[in-house]
């Protein structure tokens, strides 16, 4: 078990319940030498006095509660960055305001196994919708490779890593629209080697207010755009495709024949069929489902 100090960033902006909702999770950790940085990114001026209250309500739960204030939103990769700048833990670990920890995430991390042997580690996510939690399995107990990470985000929207190599390869990148954490992830596991994703599920993402926005189509083409000229030299045919149909797929759009025959290929071939399936029998997907 290591016994090195971690901090927590939280980056927020105009949600302070939701803030306080993180804090409450961070208050449950049964880890208890970590510091907590919320980087507040030009809130409202009545919702600042809101995070002040709630600062002032949590400071005595943390041995270490930081507040940081952009005046102007500057994005929430900008005030990651200036969390992970100003935190003076040894590991760095992130928590969206709108998501949380489950009580035993930080514990999971520093009492691992795998943490004196990988570069950093991640978990599972449990995906909560409003009505239920769902698991997500995507590559457990596994090496987060390089290889892997050139077709897809393997690991998710946060990793426990030490924050010199954080600070090594840049932090996150405050250009990209969207995919600023698997862009960052991508250029650590250049940096540093593989990681490790541990099998279990320590990280609450909290979907049900997003459920009835519409994506930002635009926003995701460019990031996706963007991803792939940033990393040309090592990204291949088979790579970019791959890229392409999974950014299709998050963002919920129908497969037509011409981006099968455009973008499927024998390492996607399972995912799109999958996909396609999903799209076009539903309700025989929701019963097969349940019968399992």
């Amino acid at each position: 078990m290591s016994n090195k100090s971690v901090s927590v960033y939280i980056p927020t902006h105009n949600r302070p319940l939701f803030l306080e909702r993180a804090l409450q999770s961070l208050e449950k950790q049964t880890y208890r030498n970590f510091q907590v940085i919320v980087s507040d990114d030009g809130s409202s001026v009545d919702n600042f006095k809101i995070v002040q209250n709630i600062i002032g309500k949590y400071n005595s739960s943390f041995s270490d509660l930081v507040l940081l204030r952009s005046e102007i939103p500057q994005g929430a990769c900008h005030a990651r960055n200036k969390a992970i700048e100003a935190s003076d833990g040894y590991y760095v670990t992130g928590l969206d305001d709108d998501d949380e920890f489950t009580s035993s995430r930080l514990e999971v991390f520093v009492k691992s196994k795998y943490l004196s042997t990988y570069p950093y580690l991640s978990t599972g996510q449990l995906v909560d919708d409003g009505n239920k939690r769902t698991k997500s399995v995507l590559y457990l107990n596994k090496e987060t490779s390089l290889q892997a990470l050139l077709f897809q985000n393997v690991i998710g929207n946060q990793v426990f890593a030490e924050k010199k190599h954080i600070q090594e390869v840049g932090g996150f990148d405050e250009n990209f629209p969207a995919w600023q954490d698997y862009e960052l992830w991508l250029r650590l596991t250049k940096h540093v080697g593989s990681g490790y994703k541990l099998p279990y599920h320590t990280y609450i993402l909290n979907i049900s207010h997003e459920l009835n926005r519409i994506t930002n189509s635009n926003k995701s083409k460019m990031a996706v755009d963007k991803f792939i000229i940033k990393h040309k030299e090592i990204l291949e045919k088979k790579h970019i495709q791959t890229l392409y149909l999974q950014d299709l797929i998050n963002r919920s759009q129908r497969l037509q024949v011409s981006d099968l025959v455009k973008y499927m290929n024998f390492y996607n071939v399972t995912i799109s069929i999958k996909y396609m399936f999903g799209q076009t029998f539903p309700n025989l997907k929701n019963l097969l489902k349940k019968i399992k």
